[in-house]
């Protein structure tokens, strides 16, 4: 994929992520798979409807299940909100998240 059509899909990502979701709003997250070695979750976004979306704003990669997110010592769910919102909305604090059970 050229450059060009990658900051243009991107653009549109964000233009559909701030439109669902506006700066005080809540993301619902699930955690679908953890990685046996604990390095990494994969995390579905308002039950997969938003996944490709996410994963072109944060350059994160997708699979079916989810966007995934890699690390440790740290909330993955809470970083991807915290990303997400200042990506979208240009404050970390504009987003928060909710857990599905």
């Amino acid at each position: 994929m050229s450059k060009k059509l990658e900051a243009e899909e991107r653009a549109r990502a964000i233009r559909c992520i701030a439109h669902r979701f506006p700066a005080g709003s809540a993301i619902p997250l699930e955690v679908v798979a953890v990685a046996r070695d604990g390095m990494s979750r994969q995390i579905s976004v308002a039950d997969g409807k938003y996944d490709l979306d996410v994963a072109r704003i944060l350059g994160l990669r997708e699979t079916r299940r989810g966007v995934v997110v890699r690390g440790t010592g740290m909330d993955m769910a809470f970083w991807l909100a915290s990303a997400l919102g200042h990506a979208v909305h240009g404050d970390e604090r504009s987003l928060t998240y909710s857990m599905k059970s």
